[in-house]
């Protein structure tokens, strides 16, 4: 009978054990929600089901309430009480690659350029790439980056600002390494600066994210015209050159956009009929950025570029050219000037 009292006590002390774990936890919650703050120990540890998990937290609520209470500010015209709410979410929520997370810091680019952050605005979608929560939201970003990057660059070049359009990229590359659309306008501004050496070298460094090979294919032909030597005269984005051009009838000084796209060399019709050249083709399939398109083939006596004599040379004929442009100069010309001239007049 003892021994039996002794076994009753040991298990009732047992299930007296349990219900106070049961109820109490273990450990005091420190203020957070117990479903957040428990640590399950070896005793209580136990797998739960979907059912067993709230479906959402306390501290989700708060947040989700936070942003929707800045979305409405926002629609109310009221950015900047906005900006302070949106200020609490992200003093009160780590970094976390959620859709969630993205919508605040979609909101806080916008409510950045609201307020005459422009630069500012840049950093929120930087941040959605550095933890992306889908594909989708990552294009979006980068999307609204190119955007923004797009615009700034567009009032540089307005201001004639060479050094601030390459401190601009500068920045960019150093903020996102892995993107190479920003290497490639890097090097396309450090060229136009007169920094060949340095764009050639970055140039080599250029992948393909963000860059067409189309895209890097141009840059290198500017970058093999530039270490020619060759004179060049830049309008925006385009790039000029004086050739001489001699048909059966005369010889003229004209003026040729360079388009290291192009295959071909071309005139435009009335140029060619006035110099004498002789029409060989009346019509050939070429590709142009309007589509594939039929054009005449003429022969010029002799074309000059700096240094490089090209004789009888086959080019196309053009109705519709760019203004104040008398030719394209294509691939078929470009291509020589490397090995043809060493160190003409000097580098653009």
């Amino acid at each position: 009978m003892k021994r039996t009292a002794i076994i009753a006590a040991w298990l009732a002390s047992l299930i007296v054990a349990y219900l106070a774990g049961q109820a109490g936890g273990g450990r005091p919650s420190a203020g957070l929600p117990d479903s957040l703050d428990r640590t399950p120990d070896a005793d209580s540890a136990r797998i739960q089901s979907p059912t067993d998990l709230p479906r959402v937290s306390p501290v989700s609520d708060a947040a989700e309430d936070l942003i929707t209470r800045a979305e409405a500010l926002v629609t109310q015209g009221r950015p900047y009480d906005a900006l302070e709410v949106l200020t609490g979410y992200f003093q009160a929520t780590h970094v976390e690659a959620t859709e969630r997370h993205g919508r605040a810091l979609f909101l806080l680019s916008d409510l950045r350029q609201m307020t005459g952050e422009v630069e500012a605005a840049l950093t929120p979608l930087f941040e959605i790439l550095r933890y992306p929560p889908s594909t989708e939201t990552a294009d979006r970003a980068r999307r609204r980056l190119d955007l923004l990057i797009n615009a700034r660059e567009q009032q540089l070049i307005n201001a004639g600002d060479l050094v601030g359009l390459v401190a601009y990229f500068e920045g960019l590359v150093r903020e996102d390494p892995a993107y190479d659309g920003y290497r490639l306008k890097l090097a396309r501004w450090l060229l136009r600066s007169g920094e060949v050496d340095e764009a050639a070298r970055l140039t080599r460094e250029i992948g393909l994210v963000g860059v067409t090979p189309a895209e890097l294919e141009a840059l290198e032909g500017e970058i093999r015209l530039a270490e020619t030597a060759l004179p060049v005269e830049r309008e925006g984005g385009a790039m000029y050159t004086a050739a001489t051009v001699s048909g059966q009838a005369r010889r003229s000084e004209l003026r040729f956009l360079i388009d290291t796209g192009a295959t071909m060399t071309g005139l435009s019709e009335s140029r060619l009929k006035s110099l004498g050249a002789v029409l060989i083709d009346e019509g050939i399939r070429v590709h142009t950025a309007s589509g594939v398109v039929t054009l005449p083939v003429y022969r010029v006596r002799e074309l000059r570029l700096g240094a490089l004599v090209l004789e009888d040379l086959n080019v196309l004929g053009f109705n519709d050219l760019p203004r104040r442009a008398d030719g394209l100069l294509g691939m078929d010309v470009l291509s020589r000037l490397s090995t043809s001239l060493p160190g003409a007049v000097g580098r653009p």
